[in-house]
């Protein structure tokens, strides 16, 4: 009986050492700006093995201004398992990609438009056949597009220029306004 429960004990251990060693699932995850701290919580959980006690691997692949409007073909193709997306994922999904959105990390956007003291734009009137410095991704956002229509703006009324993500930009008046995110250029 003795040799039984220690063939036992040993084949619990060895059970349970390989399922210990099997190997962690692949899973990469691509962030949707460059790294700050409202990316924290997924490097942490790294970072604490977090992902590990899962079975997960999981591979954080950073924002890349040359290639942010792949994330979605990226996700839709296979090629990324998971993406922190922004609200035009919506119309993504709309447009039948092969995306699920799991949750909306902020209720209200971030997004914002700044200008100078000295350009004269006290109000959204003051837009009309202005230069305005916005990414693809600003630009398609429903946030300034909601923004624009609740004043009576016209897309038409304003000339997009490509972001250079330089706030010199807009203080050397090469642009009237700029998108940015609240929780950082008013502060730079």
């Amino acid at each position: 009986m003795y040799q039984l429960i220690k063939a036992f004990v040993f084949l619990l251990l060895l059970i349970s050492t390989s399922l210990q060693a099997q190997e962690l699932k692949q899973v990469s995850l691509k962030t949707a700006w460059f790294e700050q701290f409202q990316f924290a919580g997924y490097y942490m959980a790294k970072e604490k093995g977090f992902y590990n006690d899962l079975g997960l691997k999981v591979n954080i692949h950073p924002f890349s201004i040359q290639n942010q409007e792949e994330t979605v073909h990226q996700v839709n193709d296979g090629e990324i398992d998971f993406a922190v997306g922004k609200e035009t994922l919506i119309l993504d999904k709309a447009e039948n990609k092969k995306i699920v959105i799991l949750y909306a990390l902020f209720q209200a956007s971030p997004l914002i438009l700044i200008t100078t003291e000295e350009s004269g734009i006290n109000s959204f009137s003051d837009f009309k056949d202005k230069k305005i410095m916005a990414s693809i991704n600003d630009a398609k956002q429903v946030s300034i597009k909601a923004m624009l229509n609740a004043h009576n703006v016209k897309f038409t009324d304003l000339s997009f220029l490509p972001h250079s993500h330089d706030i010199n930009d807009l203080i050397n008046k090469k642009t009237d306004i700029m998108s940015a995110y609240i929780s950082k250029a008013p502060f730079n």
